[in-house]
């Protein structure tokens, strides 16, 4: 492929890629250079790929590329690289926030049997041991996520940090990533493996396109209200927040956390129901309640927003089993704003309760894009 032609000005150079995704700088003899040399020492190759010694280089006809043209295009690669690597980050920040949400329910679980082991005398020691055992499982697996999430959130936080700096400073982020892409030096050959060098292809990446979560529904049946078919997808996590402050109190759990489902009853009517956790029976002193006709803003990867309103007024309550203030908001969906959705990837949300307004991440960018595929029976 062909990325960019310098001047055609009697014999001048071209920038290409190369089969292996690398940039070189390519002559009228056929002979080449690497565009950004990983090992820094600007070899010159002829076109079978043999280094040319020094001595036998010819000057006249080559000319080097402006340093104007290759810092832009390494600034412009950088800044693309960085934001692959947050976007990665911030997939994978999903996904252990989701784990972390299984694994503490789990210790939950795994605490209360072995409360209730301890508490009987009709136990025998091999049920005490195991109940034991699965409880110290559980604490272990828990508290190995919160220590990953804690990691991928610093990583995340870092990530944005960079995207905000100075461009020189993503040029250097891409120097040391490339360095520390190069194969490691096995003692057995002192000439570089440039030729083994292998690129990073974020399409072929897992993490950044991982395989998409299976379809299922939570319900479908007749709609309490309206008697026709309803159905509901499977909740996912749709955003969630906790405020540096209280991190070290939560240990890994979120402070507000909300879970997103599609329904669609019989007639074209189509809803987002949120679960919104919020792990604290101070919620309704510090956010107050959802009123019917409040907005939720869904800020898209493009910069448009897509408004939605709730059609409930929504107080909330306290569940004792998720130890969470809940409250369960319902968003109307026309058709129009369904067309933009079903392949929209939702950056943030903006929602408004009765105190005020806050703005939260969203950690599934495909959230709806799943959702509408599940409800449409698509297969995954």
């Amino acid at each position: 492929m062909l990325l960019l032609l310098l001047p055609q000005n009697g014999g001048a150079q071209e920038l290409r890629t190369n089969d292996k995704g690398e940039k070189i700088i390519v002559y009228p003899d056929g002979s080449w250079r690497y565009f950004n040399d990983p090992l820094g020492n600007n070899t010159l190759y002829d076109k079978d790929g043999n280094p040319i010694p020094v001595g036998q280089q010819p000057l006249a006809d080559q000319p080097t590329v402006a340093v104007p043209d290759r810092a832009e295009l390494l600034t412009e690669e950088a800044y693309k690289k960085i934001v692959v690597n947050w976007r990665d980050k911030r997939r994978m920040q999903a996904e252990l926030e989701r784990q972390l949400a299984e694994a503490d329910q789990a210790r939950k679980e795994a605490r209360q049997r072995l409360v209730l082991v301890r508490s009987s005398e009709k136990v025998s020691r091999k049920e005490r041991k195991e109940a034991e055992q699965a409880w110290e499982d559980a604490n272990a697996r828990y508290e190995e996520l919160a220590s990953q999430l804690r990691g991928v959130r610093a990583e995340v936080a870092e990530l944005e940090r960079l995207l905000k700096s100075d461009p020189k400073k993503w040029r250097a982020w891409l120097a040391e990533d490339e360095r520390k892409a190069l194969p490691l030096d096995d003692g057995g050959d002192d000439r570089p493996a440039i030729k083994v060098y292998a690129k990073y292809d974020p399409e072929k990446d897992v993490m950044l396109h991982p395989p998409a979560p299976p379809c299922e529904l939570l319900y479908e049946g007749q709609d309490r209200v309206t008697g026709t078919l309803r159905r509901d997808v499977a909740p996912m996590l749709f955003f969630a927040h906790t405020p540096e402050a209280l991190r070290n109190i939560m240990r890994g759990r979120n402070y507000l956390e909300a879970w997103g489902r599609l329904a669609a009853i019989t007639g074209g009517y189509r809803f987002l129901v949120l679960e919104i956790r919020v792990a604290s029976k101070a919620a309704p002193q510090a956010f107050g309640h959802l009123p019917k006709g409040s907005r939720l803003d869904l800020v898209l990867l493009d910069g448009n927003i897509i408004r939605l309103v709730n059609n409930v007024t929504e107080r909330g309550k306290w569940d004792d089993q998720k130890e969470a203030w809940v409250y369960s908001p319902q968003y109307n969906i026309d058709a129009q704003t369904e067309r933009k959705l079903r392949n929209a990837e939702v950056d943030k949300v903006r929602i408004y309760w009765s105190t005020g307004y806050d703005d939260y991440e969203v950690f599934e960018l495909d959230f709806f894009r799943h959702q509408f595929n599940c409800l449409d029976g698509k297969s995954q």
